[in-house]
Order: C-alpha cells, then sequence, then structure tokens
C-alpha cells in the first residue's frame, strides 16, 4: 500500500496502514523482548524494560482496537449511504489522517495512565510471562 501511489490514496487503505502501525510496533517490540527472554530462560530487563514492554503493550492493545472502531464507523456511513440510495463521499486525505492520528495519540497517553503517580496501579511481571499493569493496595 505504501510503495503503490493509486493504493496510498484510498481511504480505506490508509485507515488499514494506521491499523497496521500500532501491529508493527506491538509485534516487532514484543519479538525483541520474548527472544530476549528465550536466550536467557527467563524475564531478562530491570523496571525499565517492563515500563516500556508495558507501554507497547497497552498502546497496541488500545490504538488496534480503537482503531478498528474508527474504520467500523467509516463502513457504517459507506452502508447506510448505499441502503439510502445516497452516494457515498469518502473522507478526505486531512480527515483520515487526522482521524488516525487522534487515534494514535490517544493510545499513547492511554499507555501512559498506569505511570501516573496516585493511581492504584503499578507495572510489573505478570506470571513470569510479561509486564502488564496491575492494581495493588
Amino acid at each position: 500500500i505504501l510503495l503503490r501511489p493509486a493504493l496510498r490514496s484510498q481511504t480505506f487503505n490508509k485507515f488499514i496502514v494506521g491499523l497496521a502501525i500500532p501491529d508493527f510496533i506491538f509485534g516487532f517490540s514484543c519479538g525483541l523482548s520474548c527472544f530476549a527472554n528465550f536466550l536467557k530462560g527467563s524475564y531478562s530487563g530491570g523496571v525499565e524494560a517492563c515500563q516500556i514492554q508495558a507501554w507497547y503493550v497497552i498502546y497496541g492493545f488500545a490504538c488496534s482496537i480503537w482503531m478498528n472502531v474508527v474504520i467500523a464507523r467509516e463502513l457504517k456511513r459507506l452502508v447506510l449511504a448505499a441502503a439510502e440510495g445516497r452516494r457515498y463521499r469518502a473522507p478526505s486525505s486531512s480527515v483520515v489522517c487526522a482521524q488516525i492520528a487522534a487515534v494514535h495519540l490517544c493510545a499513547a497517553c492511554f499507555a501512559c495512565v498506569p505511570f501516573v503517580p496516585g493511581l492504584p496501579t503499578d507495572v510489573g511481571v505478570m506470571s513470569g510471562l510479561a509486564c502488564l499493569p496491575m492494581e495493588y493496595d
């Protein structure tokens, strides 16, 4: 999609790229940390590595889900236009890019929530597998 201008110009292809970015970040980052853990035979990394892993896991999950919501909303607009016999007007490139950027920014901010002081969450190794936020007293 990124290499072909004709594909890159299509609205839904832009949404697909916006959806692929968090999946790539999550998959690549998880692959690196999982490979390091595999080589060591247990969790490798300290507090900072755990916080980074928690951030990209939350970002990847949240961003992927919210991008799917944005895509589903646009598909609903398409279906409603067809059902009502109206012509579907795809959003402009700037609108699509703004929606994608807003989703990515919101997901990045949401991924920072466990690191806000005073909240009853902390990041730690869950079952020796992955660093995720968890509640504590």
